[in-house]
C-alpha cells in the first residue's frame, strides 16, 4: 500500500481510512432516489405526514393535519364534495401513482370511520357519496349507528336493503375493527317494545346478519346496547360472531345521552 513515503503507522490514517473514498469525493449530487429505501422505512416517513388514529364522520368527512406548523383539515374527494384543498396537505398523494397508493393505505387504513343511517334508508349512501370505490375498500376501522326515523314507524314501512357490492362485498370483508352502537330511536322512549317487533326488529336484524355473514373471521366486534335488556338479546340471537359487549365512550356516550 502506498503511503506517500511515511509508514503508515506514523501517517496518523488505518488502511481502511486511506482505501476508502473521502467524504467529500462521495457527495451525492444527483436526486435522492425516495422509493429505493425499504418499504418499511417509507412508512414510517409517511407517518410524520399522513394523520391517523382520528375519528372520521362519513357524512361530512375531514381530516386534521399539520402544515406549515398549523393544524389544517383537508376534505377527500368523492361525488358530495370537490372543493380545493391545501395543497401543502394533499400534495403527497399526487407525487407517483405508488405513493399515492401507499399513503391514502394509511389515510384509511389508520383512521376511525363513523357510518351513521336510517334503517329504513340506503345503509352506504353517504359512503358512496364521500368516497371512491377504492378508498372504501382501504377502510379497516368502522363504527356503525343504525337509528329509527318517525317516518319507520308508518305501517307501509318495509325492511331496507343495503347496496349489495359496496356493503357486502367490498367494505365489510376488509375490516379489521367493526363498532356497532345499537339504538333503534328516541322515539322508542315512547312506545312499548312489543309493538315495535314487526317494524324495528326485522331492519336491525338484518343488519346484524349482514356483519355476520360478510365479515372477516379475524375482525374484532365490539357492540354497545347500553346494557338494555331487550336489545342485548336481540343482538345475542342475530349476532353470529364473536364480540364483546363494551360502552364506547367516544359514540356511544353521545347516542345514549349517558
Amino acid at each position: 500500500m502506498d503511503t506517500g513515503g511515511v509508514p503508515l503507522e506514523q501517517s496518523g490514517r488505518t488502511s481502511a481510512q486511506i482505501d476508502s473514498p473521502s467524504i467529500a469525493g462521495n457527495s451525492q449530487t444527483g436526486p435522492f432516489h425516495f422509493m429505493r429505501l425499504p418499504f418499511e422505512l417509507r412508512l414510517q416517513i409517511y407517518h410524520y405526514i399522513i394523520p391517523t388514529r382520528q375519528a372520521v364522520d362519513v357524512y361530512k368527512p375531514y381530516f386534521q393535519a399539520i402544515s406549515d406548523g398549523k393544524s389544517k383539515r383537508f376534505i377527500p374527494r368523492g361525488r358530495r364534495n370537490n372543493s380545493n384543498n391545501d395543497n401543502s396537505i394533499i400534495s403527497i398523494f399526487c407525487i407517483s401513482k405508488t405513493i399515492s397508493e401507499e399513503t391514502l393505505d394509511i389515510l384509511y387504513g389508520e383512521n376511525l370511520f363513523k357510518l351513521e343511517f336510517v334503517l329504513n334508508r340506503e345503509w352506504t349512501r353517504d359512503l358512496s357519496a364521500s368516497f371512491t370505490e377504492a378508498n372504501i375498500q382501504r377502510m379497516r376501522r368502522l363504527v356503525i349507528i343504525p337509528h329509527a326515523a318517525r317516518a319507520f314507524y308508518h305501517p307501509d314501512c318495509r325492511p331496507s336493503t343495503p347496496e349489495t357490492k359496496l356493503w357486502s362485498h367490498l367494505l365489510l370483508p376488509v375490516l379489521k375493527e367493526v363498532r356497532v352502537i345499537v339504538k333503534s330511536s328516541a322515539t322508542l322512549e315512547n312506545h312499548r317494545w312489543e309493538q315495535l317487533i314487526e317494524r324495528w326488529v326485522p331492519n336491525i336484524k338484518m343488519v346484524l346478519q349482514s356483519l355476520s355473514l360478510h365479515l372477516s373471521s379475524q375482525a374484532i366486534v365490539k357492540v354497545d346496547d347500553n346494557s338494555v335488556p331487550e336489545t342485548r338479546e336481540l343482538i345475542k340471537q342475530h349476532l353470529n360472531v364473536r364480540y364483546q359487549n363494551i360502552q364506547c365512550q367516544h359514540f356511544g356516550d353521545r347516542v345514549f345521552n349517558r
